[in-house]
This record gives structure tokens, sequence and C-alpha cells, in this order.
């Protein structure tokens, strides 16, 4: 899939989901489709890259309500 095929399905998304529930959801997958075999740091790093998506998808909600 190309950039502009994913821009175009991520304005779509946008209809009817806000930008913060994106990155919260991205934060979703990525959780999910991280390899069981991780080491403590990388599980740490993980659980920091989900966290961070979801504070600053609260921040662009509280940003750029609907």
């Amino acid at each position: 899939m190309d950039e502009k095929r994913v821009k175009r399905l991520l304005a779509e998304i946008l209809i009817d989901f806000t930008a913060g529930s994106i990155l919260h959801l991205l934060g979703n997958v990525l959780r999910e489709n991280a390899p069981d075999d991780l080491d403590e740091t990388a599980q740490q790093q993980l659980a920091s890259a989900e966290e961070a998506l979801f504070v600053v998808g609260v921040g662009l909600d509280a940003v750029c309500p609907r």
C-alpha cells in the first residue's frame, strides 16, 4: 500500500473517529502485533510508546474537539 492510499484511508476514517481515538487504536495495534518473546527493555519501550500515543491522543481530542 502506498502513502497516498494510506492518507486517503486515514481521511475517510477521520470522518467517523477522532484523531485521538485513532492514536489510541494504533497503540492497541502495536501491542497486539508485538512478538511474545520481547525482552524486558523492549516490553517497557512498547508500553511507553502505547502510553505516549494514548496521552497525545487525549491532548489532540482536547485541542480539536468535534
